[in-house]
């Protein structure tokens, strides 16, 4: 089927190069052409919209894993004196305070770090802060004291 423009008569239109005739099947191929340029600015839009996504999800999980947001402070002075004093109140020997001692402080040290790790938070002993920071003494002393128990 051909169209014809119906205000030119054909002789003048193909010498102007106006009103030439259009088959029909024409008009199919730019319509498909139209339609596969819209189709792919979508999927240009919706894969700049997915990478968009995963570089935001992937910050997302970089902040929340790699970079501490909290300063806590630990009363280590306070910790070391209590136990200072309940060992002092034990009956052990020189040699025995000794090892239960370094226990105490590799355990100390390891609890302190687990402690941050898991809370992500950076942890100060007391004198180093000025004001602000809470207070997390007692939960490092409970975390030390079980990792004491299962160093023996």
């Amino acid at each position: 089927m051909k169209i014809i423009n119906p205000n030119k008569n054909q002789d003048q239109s193909q010498t102007q190069g106006e009103g030439r005739i259009i088959d029909v099947t024409d008009f199919k191929e730019i319509k498909d052409k139209r339609a596969m340029r819209g189709l792919v600015f979508k999927y240009r839009v919706a894969i700049l919209c997915l990478m968009a996504v995963m570089l935001s999800g992937a910050l997302s999980v970089w902040i929340h894993f790699e970079l501490p947001t909290r300063i806590v402070q630990f009363d280590m002075q306070a910790t070391v004196k209590l136990y200072s004093t309940e060992v002092a109140q034990s009956h052990l020997t020189k040699a025995q305070r000794t090892v239960k001692s370094r226990y105490f402080a590799e355990s100390l040290q390891e609890a302190a770090a687990e402690y941050a790790q898991l809370h992500h938070v950076i942890v100060l002993v007391s004198p180093a802060v000025v004001a602000g920071a809470p207070d997390v003494t007692a939960e490092i002393q409970q975390l030390t004291l079980q990792l004491m128990r299962g160093a023996k």
